[in-house]
């Protein structure tokens, strides 16, 4: 298992979401998109960065464990 390439692949996707989302800004320029986005995209684009810092934390941690059983 790979921590940080499943990492670095959502957050690929997380990209991909946000570049539809800018596409959907063209049509889709009231209130309720603002809240569909501070209510649903934001927390998940937070979120998937605070996760890319703690994948990298852990797969150091994990290297580290590795290295001493050696």
């Amino acid at each position: 298992m790979n921590i940080t390439a499943s990492a670095a692949g959502l957050a690929g996707l997380t990209k991909d979401l946000m570049r539809v989302w800018d596409e959907t800004g063209a049509s889709w320029r009231d209130a309720k998109a603002a809240e569909f986005f501070r209510g649903h995209l934001a927390p998940v684009v937070d979120s998937v960065g605070s996760m890319g810092v703690a994948a990298e934390e852990l797969d150091r941690v994990l290297r580290q464990i590795h290295a001493d059983c050696e």
